[in-house]
């Protein structure tokens, strides 16, 4: 399976990718009607940091938990 964020990126418009930046940037427009740059390990590792803190922020509230559950049901369902 491919990303299709990663694939959509290298594939339509200007925008360009680059493994990681030296400032930790995930994303860099460069102008708004010219390229846009995505440092694909610094979106790797924002992804992993969001993960983390939901992960965390789960077994803590119970909003949040209720929400997980509503929407996990309504993958399952026919």
């Amino acid at each position: 399976m491919r990303c299709a964020l990663l694939h959509d990126a290298r594939t339509k418009g200007k925008w360009i990718i680059h493994a990681e930046s030296d400032d930790n940037k995930t994303i860099k427009w460069v102008d708004k009607n010219s390229e846009k740059i995505l440092y694909r390990n610094n979106l790797q590792k924002a992804f992993e940091q969001y993960i983390d803190s939901y992960g965390k922020e789960l077994t803590k509230c119970p909003n949040l938990q209720e929400a997980f559950i509503r929407k996990f049901d309504s993958l399952c369902e026919d």
